[in-house]
């Protein structure tokens, strides 16, 4: 429980300006910037001047175990389920578990493969501009489409979504959110009207992730389709937007770090450990949203009720208090701590399906090449807040 006079956390540093997480000097390299402003100022206030960022990993996740103080309803939009506090969340996440059962997903791992395949196959007729990020955002999209049972060739407009959503939230443009959101719910609504009519018919016969979404009862009700509209963009976020970045990340990495990806390729067994040490070094989602129900004092300083904290993902898994030598790759290092599929009850739902999904991209990648190197032509292009990763990453297979 946080008291009100709690200090035993990391102790208060300001800057005389206040911090600008869209500023050039952060955007254009992330990893610097997240680290040294852990070393040096691991809670400032953000720019909007009624809102703080905390970098270090113990304060991230003492703010995500108090939710009762920092609530997860910091959005005016519909969130489901992250965005819901106790226990409205536990209801929906135990209703919505139901249809993530590994019975119900490991059928479908096939499906992944064979997306990673084609999608290799295409790439290898032209092996000198092999786009690793039009890679991971096809795989990525189409495994989304494959879970629901949608259109594959839906996929360009989920990806074009996606990074028009992407590049609003950097800009803090308001009016494209908005409109962004009104066509996820009309591409949603679409499907799910489809989907309904086809059952109508018995058209579709097969349960899928679509008809258990369909079914799902809340308090003796279907839940309506603005929610199940909210909990499928919350999926595209962690299955597509977050996951694409992940790939690119590692692709990068192991691009940039042949010794590494030659141990790999000896010992395949070695791939699980390197995924999760590559992600712990560049987080693909940078930061959560909480706010203060009351007024508190956390870390020294008074949060006062209705403020916003923000937790920074990928500064928490590069601390030195709690990962030695942070900010370098290690073999044998205890993951335990890692916090890029979130912390606390709010962890990510399809934290197991994302961890395969990751896998199967980079296991199809080594399967299909003997190595891969970055193009010494062209320059990779970054994704950056509210991702970490790559919009445009060339690179060669031999």
């Amino acid at each position: 429980m946080i008291k009100p006079t709690d200090k035993s956390s990391s102790p208060i540093n300001f800057q005389d300006q206040l911090f600008d997480i869209r500023a050039t000097e952060v955007t254009e390299d992330q990893n610097k910037a997240y680290d040294q402003m852990l070393k040096h100022f691991p809670v400032v206030k953000n720019k909007d001047a009624n809102s703080y960022m905390f970098f270090k990993h113990r304060d991230v996740k003492r703010i995500l175990e108090n939710d009762r103080i920092f609530s997860a309803q910091a959005s005016k939009h519909l969130f489901v389920p992250h965005g819901l506090d106790e226990p409205d969340h536990s209801k929906y996440r135990r209703a919505i578990g139901k249809a993530f059962t590994n019975e119900k997903m490991l059928p479908l791992l096939a499906k992944y493969e064979q997306i990673a395949v084609e999608l290799l196959k295409e790439a290898k007729n032209t092996p000198s501009v092999f786009d690793a990020a039009r890679f991971a955002f096809y795989f990525t999209a189409r495994v989304e489409l494959a879970l629901l049972n949608w259109d594959l060739s839906l996929d360009k407009i989920l990806i074009d979504w996606t990074l028009n959503n992407l590049r609003a939230t950097l800009h803090d443009d308001k009016k494209q959110n908005i409109a962004n959101a009104n066509e996820w719910n009309h591409l949603i609504y679409t499907q799910l009207n489809a989907r309904r009519a086809q059952n109508a018919q018995a058209i579709n016969q097969t349960s899928d992730l679509t008809d258990d979404l369909l079914n799902i009862q809340i308090d003796g009700k279907p839940m309506p389709d603005a929610e199940i509209s909210s909990l499928i963009r919350n999926l595209n976020m962690g299955l597509v937007s977050s996951m694409a970045c992940n790939i690119t990340n590692c692709i990068h990495f192991l691009a940039t770090h042949p010794d590494i990806q030659q141990q790999i390729r000896n010992e395949l067994s070695l791939l699980d450990e390197a995924l999760d040490e590559i992600t712990r070094l560049h987080g693909s989602l940078v930061q959560s949203k909480r706010v203060a129900t009351e007024d508190v004092e956390f870390n020294g300083i008074h949060i006062k009720k209705g403020q916003f904290v923000h937790v920074n993902w990928c500064s928490a898994n590069r601390d030195g208090d709690v990962f030695d030598n942070p900010d370098q790759f290690q073999w044998g290092r205890d993951h335990s701590e890692h916090l890029m599929y979130g912390y606390g009850t709010h962890e990510c739902m399809g934290i197991q399906l994302a961890r395969i999904q990751l896998k199967i991209a980079m296991y199809e990648l080594f399967k299909q090449t003997d190595s891969f190197t970055l193009s010494s032509l062209h320059t990779p292009e970054k994704l950056v807040f509210p991702a970490n990763g790559y919009r445009a990453l060339i690179i060669e297979l031999k």
